[in-house]
């Protein structure tokens, strides 16, 4: 299935910009725990407009990057941000996309949500993993046991229907690969500044709550964002 016309996801990354926060901290997180192993082969799922790209091949020296991306404006601007001698840039769809090589790590934000499936887009992204190879995903993954699928429109921008901000439980994650060769966890984002509040509503602003706590709000729906890890264990 081809997708997506996602005008909120596109947008946010076809002007220029600073890496994101979540990006920032998947970096650190993926240092963390893969800081010590040998260079092998990088997806980056969605790669945008290719500044997180870049920022992996600082950060990981002697990896060899793979960056995938459906959208041609997207592409375009990525070939603009990141010199093609570095990394291998292609037009193909994260939902479907199969390859006869594996991949040792493969990154994806903001992009599992976008599916009215994410578990069989999911089931596709584990099978391109090497054996020990580890998957790292950040989207909105929510500690209730309970599934929703969201659709909108914008009409601050007179957008049409809309997805991007389905969010499935970790529960429904962890009963579905309870009996697979892989370990699962997630870990929470922390936002490290306040957003205040837009005029457009799709754009994030934060509340706090009685301890102090960061809630991220986008339209009328708190967004519960995690890290979710996955390490394929089969030999």
């Amino acid at each position: 299935m081809k997708v997506f016309s996602n005008n909120k996801s596109v947008d946010a990354y076809l002007t220029d910009r600073e890496l994101k926060h979540h990006e920032q901290q998947m970096i650190e997180l993926i240092r963390d725990r893969c800081g010590t192993q040998k260079p092998g082969l990088w997806l980056d799922m969605g790669c945008a407009d290719a500044l997180f790209l870049k920022a992996l091949v600082t950060s990981f020296i002697d990896w060899e990057f793979t960056g995938l991306e459906i959208n041609d404006a997207l592409l375009i601007r990525a070939r603009k941000n990141i010199n093609e001698d570095l990394v291998t840039l292609i037009e193909e769809d994260a939902s479907t996309y199969a390859s006869e090589t594996g991949y040792d790590i493969i990154t994806a934000s903001g992009l599992l949500s976008v599916f009215d499936d994410p578990l069989v887009v999911l089931d596709n992204w584990i099978k391109l993993l090497k054996p020990g190879g580890k998957l790292f995903i950040f989207g909105t993954f929510n500690p209730f046991d309970m599934d929703m699928k969201i659709s909108h429109r914008n009409n601050y921008n007179q957008s049409v229907w809309e997805t991007g901000m389905h969010s499935f439980a970790q529960q429904t994650y962890a009963r579905h690969l309870e009996n697979r060769p892989v370990t699962l966890d997630f870990i929470p984002f922390k936002l490290p500044i306040d957003l205040e509040k837009d005029a457009n509503p799709i754009r994030a602003h934060t509340v706090k709550d009685e301890m102090g706590n960061r809630i991220i709000i986008v339209g009328n729906v708190i967004k519960h964002f995690y890290f979710m890890t996955i390490t394929n264990t089969s030999c």
